[in-house]
């Protein structure tokens, strides 16, 4: 049997970026789950509708310097959830990637890859 730490060194980049998403992703999902229920709620407390009225269907809520419906608000704040989360992920590949080199002492030959990529 082979023990933790000779598992980890066998694919570094691989099992810190499987690491990685697990940490986040799993708390990331529940987090977002609860935040767009109460995002909807204080929406439907803070917005009006059409006729300035409190909302019951449609709803209008203020949003960067404008008065926008609350389905788009929380669309876009969807998406730059997952554009903030892209970037992390971008970084713990790097950073994963990294250490697989730093401990290792293998590099990668860039030039050679882009080059085949090319091709």
């Amino acid at each position: 049997m082979m023990s933790p730490v000779a598992w980890w060194k066998q694919n570094t980049a691989r099992n810190t970026f499987i690491f990685a998403n697990f940490l986040i992703c799993f708390p990331g999902t529940l987090f977002n789950t609860y935040a767009v229920y109460q995002l909807q709620t204080i929406g439907f407390l803070i917005g009006t509708d059409i006729n300035g009225e409190p909302c019951t269907t449609y709803c209008l809520v203020p949003f960067a310097g404008s008065r926008l419906d609350l389905n788009s608000v929380l669309l876009y704040m969807n998406a730059m959830t997952f554009g903030f989360g892209g970037f992390i992920m971008i970084f713990l590949t790097a950073y994963a990637d990294f250490w697989s080199e730093f401990l290792t002492g293998k590099t990668h030959d860039w030039q050679s890859i882009a080059l085949l990529t090319l091709k």
